[in-house]
């Protein structure tokens, strides 16, 4: 079910996002179409532009993480989009 925006539209239902589809190198790595979070009560969405990778996210497509992960896995930790 879409959400309504600030602007007063429905949110998409999907994004694309990249997601790691098994442990191994950057062949592991696949843009997808995903479903839109379903925003929670003091959330806010942004439309991302471009996005960093940091070394945990590096060690988890390795499949090197010490945190339990779970394939096919999508980055989700930094974003950004362009100042308005």
């Amino acid at each position: 079910m879409s959400q309504p925006t600030a602007t007063g539209g429905a949110a998409p239902a999907t994004m694309r996002a990249v997601v790691v589809t098994r442990p191994g190198g950057l062949d592991a790595l696949q843009i997808k179409d995903v479903p839109v979070p379903v925003r929670k009560p003091g959330w806010v969405r942004i439309k991302v532009k471009a996005f960093g990778v940091n070394e945990s996210e590096v060690t988890t497509r390795k499949g090197e993480s010490d945190a339990v992960v779970t394939y096919p896995h999508a980055a989700q930790h930094r974003g950004s989009r362009p100042a308005r």
